[in-house]
């Protein structure tokens, strides 16, 4: 698997320079998970994001009346970035829909390439509120659970202080 074309083809990364992502793509780790795996449950506090590079995951959002399904994502989609960026509760719980490969980056991996670069997390903020702009079209349920509801200004701030920058 090459772990770096995985991350570079991702928008969120967009703002790493070439050295940095090979350092991220060195310190990231390949998980598998079989059918029916949590890979992260709403409300939990998590560390870590993944970026799924084979199989498909079920994103569902705790709603009356039992789970409310509002994304399955596939390879080269990612889940748990807000909880790493800015250190929040888990938005939503991802599934495992059969067996699942993911490229797991925590917390302590994504930190060491933070701190050479601040610009960074200005950068990513700005991926993140294009993205919301887009998904905001496609529904309001992926809007929310996508950003954890914040707004540019404020996840820079949520990663500064998340990262002690």
């Amino acid at each position: 698997m090459d772990i770096f074309r995985a991350l570079r083809a991702l928008p969120l990364f967009e703002a790493f320079d070439e050295a940095e992502l090979t350092t991220l793509a060195g310190l990231a780790k390949v998980r598998n998970f079989p059918s029916g795996a949590v890979l992260m449950s709403q409300g939990d506090f998590g560390t870590s994001m993944f970026v799924v590079t084979a199989g498909k995951a079920r994103v569902t959002l705790h709603a009356p009346g039992g789970p409310k399904e509002i994304a399955l994502l596939g390879p080269g989609e990612m889940a748990g970035e807000i909880s790493l960026l800015t250190g929040a509760t888990r938005t939503a719980t991802v599934t495992a829909v059969g067996r699942l490969e993911a490229i797991e980056i925590d917390k302590a991996t994504f930190g060491t390439i933070v701190a050479m670069r601040k610009p960074i997390l200005e950068r990513i903020a700005a991926v993140i509120e294009q993205r919301r702009a887009e998904l905001g079209r496609v529904r309001q349920d992926a809007q929310a659970w996508r950003t954890g509801g914040f707004g540019y200004q404020e996840l820079v701030a949520k990663m500064t202080q998340h990262y002690g920058r």
